[in-house]
């Protein structure tokens, strides 16, 4: 008898242990959490030890249904689940086999620099330039395609996460170690708990560079590979398009761009964002009548004026952008008189690409 409630005690003594351990390995908040609950436990099993079986079983049921609902809500499950597979990201970018090809491609970047600078400015534009088709195949498999960043001639950062918590990397030109022949960069994995790790040292000729050209041929094959692959979500085709076609603008392929949208339209018919893109090229290179005609075609398929008043207002006729708003858009869309421009976020490269500024907003009443 005494050693078999030995082993339940040591059984307990190691499922709490472990309780405990995967709840700080979840997150510090989480583990303090089950180690006030663990106490309380323990309190109300020793002050319940006297009182009747009836009494003994209402109190554990009332305990247990605050545990379960404490720890069971939706709420409380979502963030548990969104913990654990941040962890499991932030332990699969901390591997040699991961951290290795980005840390060179980011040294990369930052040498060429001064070479690449001329083709992404304004600078506002350039901060958050880094995705997926930018970063190497290992980072890519391991965490699909959520890496965004940006680099300078001696910083880069490569951030994944949102909301509450972010995590990435972080390089840096070490001006201590490096000397005119050789650039030294360290790598670091940063999150939301400091401190900071190091990862790696790197030592990379001071003249090494990747050129204009080799960095749109890279990037234009990993566009098409995304293209032509398996999405992740519903969304990941067209950003893909919108990728190659914004970097084609951004190294002045202006005529590649434009073919590029048109095949993005043939590939993607019922999407707005190509079918406006291409009446816009139209208007320039044919004519406005043939444009606006295509447009008409759409929208009464889709049921969505809004965009006939986006073209409208983009091609330079705000009166007819506020009548298409005011009569012929859904109620629920005629009072929306603010909205911003489909192209809000990348609005300096379709100004590039139809070769004009663009207006942003409706006439205020």
């Amino acid at each position: 008898m005494a050693i078999t409630k030995k082993l339940k005690i040591i059984s307990l003594a190691v499922v709490l242990g472990s309780l405990c351990c995967f709840s700080f390995w979840i997150g510090p908040g989480l583990g303090i959490i089950v180690l006030i609950c663990i106490g309380l436990s323990f309190a109300i099993w020793s002050a319940v030890t006297r009182l009747s079986k009836k009494w003994k079983i209402a109190i554990y049921v009332v305990w247990v249904g605050i545990l379960g609902f404490l720890f069971l809500n939706p709420i409380s499950l979502w963030v548990i689940a969104g913990s654990i597979r941040i962890n499991i990201m932030e332990s699969t970018l901390c591997k040699p086999s991961v951290y290795t090809p980005v840390g060179e491609t980011l040294a990369l970047y930052c040498q060429s620099y001064p070479l690449l600078q001329p083709f992404f400015e304004p600078a506002s534009e350039y901060e958050r330039l880094l995705n997926h088709a930018w970063l190497p195949e290992e980072l890519n498999n391991a965490v699909p395609r959520k890496g965004r960043g940006s680099f300078s001639h001696d910083f880069a950062g490569i951030e994944m996460g949102g909301g509450f918590h972010h995590f990435g990397y972080q390089l840096q030109l070490d001006t201590d170690a490096s000397s005119s022949a050789t650039n030294v960069w360290q790598l670091y994995m940063y999150s939301e708990m400091p401190p900071k790790r190091h990862l790696k040292t790197f030592h990379l000729d001071a003249g090494q560079q990747i050129t204009p050209d080799e960095l749109l041929s890279n990037l234009v094959s990993r566009y098409d590979a995304c293209i032509q692959g398996k999405a992740y979500s519903r969304y990941d085709k067209e950003d893909a398009w919108k990728g190659k076609i914004g970097i084609l603008v951004r190294f002045n392929r202006i005529a590649e761009a434009r073919v590029v949208c048109k095949e993005m339209r043939e590939a993607m018919p019922d999407e707005s964002w190509p079918t406006l893109t291409v009446a816009l090229i139209m208007a320039e290179e044919e004519s406005f009548e043939r444009a606006e005609q295509m447009m008409l075609q759409w929208v009464e398929k889709h049921y969505a004026y809004r965009w006939l008043a986006h073209f409208y207002q983009l091609s330079g006729k705000p009166d007819k952008a506020d009548e298409t708003m005011r009569h012929r858009a859904p109620s629920g869309e005629r009072y929306n008189r603010q909205w911003y421009s489909p192209y809000e976020n990348d609005r300096f490269d379709i100004e590039r690409l139809l070769q004009r500024p663009v207006s942003r907003r409706l006439p205020e009443e």
